[in-house]
Formats: C-alpha cells, sequence, structure tokens
C-alpha cells in the first residue's frame, strides 16, 4: 500500500512538472519526458558547492516544479515576464525591469530567508548552465539570465 501511494505522488510530482513546464515553455518536448523518468548522470553533486547546511536549506526552500504552490507560480511569472521582456525588446534598464529585479529581490528574501551568502552562492551556480545542469536544475536560457545580470547591475549602480 506504501508503495502505492508513493507511486502515485510521483505521478502528481511528475504531472505538476510537465505542467509548469507546458507553462514556461508553451510546449512539452520529448527530453522533458525523459528526464522525469531517468536518473540524470551527475558528474559533481550539491555537496561540490554547498555545505551540508546549505543543502539543507535549499532543499527545504528551493521552488520545484513537480510542486503545485503559490511561490513556483511567482517564480514562473517571473520568467515569463522577462521573457516578454526581451520578445519586445524592453530594455534592462527600463522600468519594467526595475520591477521585475524589485520582485526577484523580494522572492529571493522569502527563498533564502535573509541568508545573502547562500544567495550569492546559489546564483553563482544557477547563471552557469553547465553547473545548473549538473546539478539537475531546470534550464535557463542564456538570454534570460544576461538580461537579470543588466538589469540587475543597471539597477545597482542607480541606488549605489
Amino acid at each position: 500500500m506504501e508503495e502505492q501511494v508513493s507511486n502515485i505522488q510521483k505521478s502528481i510530482a511528475h504531472t505538476n512538472s510537465l505542467l509548469n513546464i507546458l507553462t514556461l515553455e508553451g510546449t512539452i518536448n520529448w527530453e522533458d519526458l525523459i528526464s522525469l523518468v531517468t536518473p540524470p548522470k551527475q558528474k559533481r553533486t550539491w555537496s561540490s558547492y554547498f555545505s551540508a547546511d546549505e543543502q539543507e536549506k535549499l532543499r527545504e526552500s528551493l521552488p520545484k516544479l513537480e510542486m503545485d504552490t503559490p511561490s513556483i507560480k511567482r517564480w514562473i511569472n517571473l520568467v515569463r515576464r522577462i521573457e516578454l521582456c526581451i520578445q519586445d525588446n524592453i530594455s534592462p534598464g527600463s522600468e519594467h525591469a526595475k520591477l521585475i529585479i524589485e520582485d526577484i529581490e523580494i522572492l529571493s528574501q522569502e527563498t533564502f530567508q535573509g541568508d545573502q551568502n547562500l544567495m550569492d552562492k546559489f546564483w553563482r551556480v544557477r547563471r552557469s548552465q553547465e553547473l545548473s545542469n549538473e546539478l539537475n536544475l531546470y534550464p535557463i536560457n542564456q538570454e534570460i539570465i544576461d538580461f537579470l545580470e543588466e538589469a540587475y547591475a543597471l539597477t545597482q549602480g542607480q541606488l549605489g
């Protein structure tokens, strides 16, 4: 009975992942389906980048695609807003971008519970396509990362 419950929970998690991928990308690729049932081949592990305490904090607080929570929906909406800015040629120095950065800072404070060091460490890993893949993080388009970094730098330049 416990095994059946576990299998049903995994199926629900996989379904939520697919729904969130569909929301983000507007389509589902075979690679997305396969990645849900095939364990990733990891060269490095989370312990290569984070202490045991940091890993535990990240495990508890990072949004996961298999979740159906307000937090994951807010992160998905942020990614979609950035995609729209890129699509509509809205500058990373625009008011839209400033609001996106403010929203990211708010969500990051919630996600990392104010731990700036952990937030910075995670971002160093997250912004690297290679490291994100190694840790089996959802791939974020490099254009989105570049937009974010430029918008953040411009925002910090205006504040500092």
